[in-house]
């Protein structure tokens, strides 16, 4: 709704992450009654091992989207974009938090430098210097050579509210 998107095109990786990332877009969809917006033919799969991703986004430049999203990790979403990058398509795209850092910034620029200009990508974290600070101060103190990216804020996100969870037991957490 927030793109105004008429049509959009999914490319989803091929595997666990992809298919439920496809599953979660198309009850979305369902849920907000857009599930015109996405096209016969417009769920194209890819491997997440794949080097050559000509084939799917040559058919999804064909099916004329106004919004593609990328629902597949890092590697293969720098391939995409790459791709999409070669034959000089301009169509607005979303892809997933864990592309939301540094690192995937760093693989895909080389390839990319101007797609990476439409690209936006979902964010559930609240990346505030105040929000962050406990866990940049963790990251100093333990792994001070581990980048902080997407992927250790999830594990940081999963580990508090784990934490949490553990204290609220209180006297009836026991080894038993």
């Amino acid at each position: 709704k927030t793109a105004k998107a008429k049509k959009i095109v999914v490319l989803y990786q091929n595997d666990a992450v992809g298919k439920q990332g496809l599953q979660g877009i198309e009850a979305a969809l369902k849920t907000m009654k857009l599930t015109s917006l996405l096209p016969s033919g417009g769920k194209i799969a890819f491997g997440s091992a794949d080097k050559d991703f000509t084939a799917q986004v040559q058919k999804a430049k064909a099916l004329k989207p106004d919004y593609i999203i990328i629902y597949g990790l890092s590697g293969a979403t720098a391939g995409i974009l790459k791709e999409i990058e070669k034959i000089n398509y301009n169509v607005p795209m979303l892809t997933t938090y864990s592309n939301a850092d540094a690192s995937f910034l760093a693989i895909a620029a080389a390839g990319a430098p101007n797609v990476l200009k439409n690209l936006n990508v979902m964010g559930w974290l609240e990346v505030k210097p105040d929000k962050v600070k406990p866990l940049l101060d963790s990251m100093a103190k333990y792994y001070p050579t581990v980048p902080v990216n997407a992927y250790t804020m999830a594990g940081w996100v999963a580990a508090e509210t784990f934490v949490a969870g553990l204290k609220s037991t209180g006297k009836y957490l026991t080894w038993d």
